[in-house]
């Protein structure tokens, strides 16, 4: 029960919910009504969302160790090992769940599936372009959304507009990650541009965030 509760934890639930809210919000928007395939499709983003936590930590185990000693696999609640095999369980049961709505689903689930591990495996340490690979795979939910309902084109506007608020957040988020990071010489935009740099980006993509969602 504890090794459940664990893995439970290493998932991160409550962070893959904006992921899911904004795959129904795409489907939503889609106007088809076809409720039964965004389910699934929410479903899915929650599953390749828990995946790609549990894999992050698995890279970033070090750095956690830093910056949040308590966490899972820092604290010794599950194994390595166990957190891999977790992360690709979650991965093929998303991405198997996505055919019961449509091939582009599929597809999409497939290559975001991918991109996320690419990221945490190379991308996460690089100046900005980490942060706008989680910002495109955040809209891309939205778009996710819309095609496993059957209309897509409604969703590009909202996508863009999530993309770039996820792009802000990615951005503030090295700050708060800046000295585990810097100890494991990654680079990020905290530990190369520096922080006040950082938090100007931030500002930027906020108001830009607030300026696109007044257009009609």
């Amino acid at each position: 029960m504890e090794k459940i509760k664990a893995l439970f934890k290493l998932a991160r639930p409550v962070t893959t919910l904006s992921g899911v809210f904004s795959t129904v919000m795409g489907g939503y928007v889609a106007g088809t009504g076809a409720w039964l395939n965004i389910a699934l499709a929410a479903l899915a983003t929650a599953l390749i969302s828990g995946a790609a936590n549990a894999w992050n930590d698995y890279l970033d185990i070090e750095i956690d160790r830093v910056n949040q000693p308590r966490r899972v696999l820092p604290s010794g609640g599950v194994s390595l090992h166990t957190a891999w095999r977790f992360s690709l369980l979650l991965t093929v049961a998303a991405v198997l769940l996505t055919l019961l709505i449509n091939v582009p689903t599929f597809l999409m689930a497939l290559g975001s599936g991918a991109l996320l591990y690419f990221y945490s495996w190379k991308l996460k340490s690089t100046v900005l372009l980490g942060n706008a690979t989680i910002a495109l795979i955040s809209a891309l939910s939205v778009v996710f959304g819309g095609v496993a309902a059957g209309n897509a084109a409604p969703t590009r506007w909202l996508a863009l507009i999530i993309g770039v608020a996820i792009l802000g957040r990615e951005v503030l988020k090295t700050m708060a990650d800046y000295e585990g990071d810097l100890s494991q010489q990654c680079r990020t935009v905290a530990t190369v541009w520096g922080q006040r740099v950082s938090r100007n980006i931030f500002y930027i993509l906020a108001a830009a965030t607030f300026v696109m969602m007044m257009v009609p």
